[in-house]
């Protein structure tokens, strides 16, 4: 979805049904990008007003990995292993 954002959201909408008009697609696609989602977080702090770290740090994917350390990923993936294999992540 990070790449084909628009004709994602197109197909998820036709199959959850009833379909939404494309301009709204693409205004809510518009308004969750990360460049919009950033930029709002910068504006208003979001919920990490105060703090000395960003939500939205780079808007690449697997970029965790460079931020979560192999305990912490081990502590996470114990409990949901399951889960996220059975929609479709690669462990």
């Amino acid at each position: 979805m990070l790449i084909i954002t628009l004709p994602a959201l197109t197909s998820i909408s036709a199959f959850l049904g009833p379909a939404c008009e494309a301009q709204a697609i693409a205004e809510a696609a518009t308004k969750n990008s990360f460049e919009h989602l950033q930029k709002v977080e910068q504006e208003s702090g979001g919920e990490t007003l105060g703090k000395k770290f960003t939500f939205f740090r780079t808007g690449t994917s697997n970029q965790w990995r460079d931020h979560l350390v192999p305990q912490l990923y081990q502590q996470f993936l114990q409990p949901n292993e399951q889960t996220l294999r059975s929609l479709g992540y690669r462990i």
